[in-house]
């Protein structure tokens, strides 16, 4: 069984800030498992091309204050996503 990730934003901080609901599933997402295999980058070799992964190392998915950091698009800019949302890991 392994822990689940719960992310309870706070609506309205999220709205002053211009940062929307999907905003902050996307950063989750592409940090914790990447991105959709259509978003990849792709590294291109002479016989094929090799999507691209970026997500961050294992041991950091589960570190909240990590996670907090993590900069999401807002209508002013980046804003941490603990500025936003409550995380918290419930197994």
């Amino acid at each position: 069984v392994r822990p689940e990730l719960v992310v309870r934003p706070d609506f309205a901080r999220a709205a002053d800030l211009g940062v929307t609901s999907a905003a902050i599933a996307d950063t989750l997402r592409i940090a914790t498992a990447g991105d959709y295999d259509q978003g990849l980058a792709k590294l291109n070799l002479a016989q094929r091309q090799v999507p691209v992964v970026v997500r961050l190392p294992q041991d950091a998915r589960g570190d909240l204050a990590l996670l907090s950091q993590l900069p999401v698009p807002g209508a002013r800019g980046p804003v941490p996503l603990g500025n936003v949302a409550t995380l918290a890991l419930e197994s």
